[in-house]
Parts: structure tokens; sequence; C-alpha cells
């Protein structure tokens, strides 16, 4: 649903969401990840829209951070996150109750946070599936599938963070998970 100028700021910025991780300031001060990015994107001459862009794929980074605003940050952020989910999932599985190693709770709770401030049209099973198959390795459906609960159990938690009662959240949630923004429209949320 991005108009020609967002779509064209994203392909610019897409190959770069991930160069500044490779640097020695984030390695050193891995909080600066996005921000280093932001600014080496400025330094190589790209748009301010990029530059943006390039940032906002790191939020939110933690559940109370602000999330990404531009529609080029928004669509990176969550395709970004949900290459990381299936990804990972493919290969390692789900968490366990006791370990995250790889922080995909707080990214799948970062993929819901975004796609419900950003009212992003998101189809959660379509994002997957584009993303299964954009991975360097085989995904089973079954993969898809854990990620689909896994990412549901996430929007589950931040409607009941928001205040609404377990009940109604869960009832929404039968008709309603794969689509985020449209389960906290419901959830009233």
């Amino acid at each position: 649903g991005l108009d020609a100028g967002a779509t064209s700021v994203a392909a610019e910025a897409a190959p770069l969401i991930n160069a500044d991780l490779a640097t020695a300031v984030v390695t050193e001060f891995t909080d600066l990840a996005g921000i280093m990015g932001r600014y080496y994107a400025r330094a190589a001459g790209h748009s301010e829209d990029v530059a943006r862009a390039v940032f906002e794929v790191v939020l939110p980074r933690n559940s109370g951070d602000k999330v990404a605003e531009s529609a080029a940050g928004v669509a990176l952020a969550l395709a970004d996150r949900l290459d990381s989910l299936i990804g990972l999932i493919a290969v390692v599985g789900v968490p366990t109750a006791t370990a995250d190693p790889f922080a995909l709770r707080r990214i799948a709770y970062g993929l819901v946070q975004t796609a419900i401030t950003a009212d992003a049209p998101l189809d959660l099973r379509v994002g997957c599936e584009l993303a299964a198959s954009a991975q360097p390795v085989a995904v089973e459906q079954q993969a898809i599938e854990s990620a689909l609960a896994f990412v549901a159990r996430r929007l589950e938690q931040l409607l009941v963070d928001c205040g609404m009662p377990i009940e109604c959240v869960r009832a929404v949630l039968v008709e309603r998970a794969a689509h985020p923004a449209a389960a906290a429209a419901a959830a009233g949320c």
C-alpha cells in the first residue's frame, strides 16, 4: 500500500538498514544501531527520507519506545522483523519458556506494536509467507504456523497491556489475529 515515493525510499534504504551493524561503533555501543545508520546514510549522500527510514527500522527498541512513523520506515521495520522471525523460527524454533537467545519475543512485540501504531494493513500470514519465500533456507509450513501463533501471543499481550480484558482480547483474536491493526481497533485499544 505504499505510494511511489515511499516505495522508492524503502527500496533505496533497504540495503542500508543493517550496514551499521558491521561498524566498530555499533559493535562497541549496540544502542547506537540505527542512529549510526542514519548518520552513515547521510554521509553517503542519501536523502533525509532514506536516512530516516534506516533509523526507523530499529524502532521500537523496547515496549515503551516510539515506533517508525514514515511509510518507508514502517514498511522496512515490519519487513525486517518478519524476516528475522521466520528465518530464526525456521532454523532454531520458537523460544522456550526459559530461553529466548535471539530476542524473538521483543521482535514480535515490536512488529505488532509498529503495525498497530501505524495502522498498517498488515496481513501476518501473507507477510510470513513472503518472508519465508525470501529465506536462504527451506521454511516448512509448520514454521510459518508457529510464527503466526507466536506473534498472536505477543499481540494478545500488547492488547492486554492496553487495558483490554483478556476475554475481549481472546474473542477478537479468534477472527483477527493475523491483522494486528484491525485486532486493536476491534478490541478498542
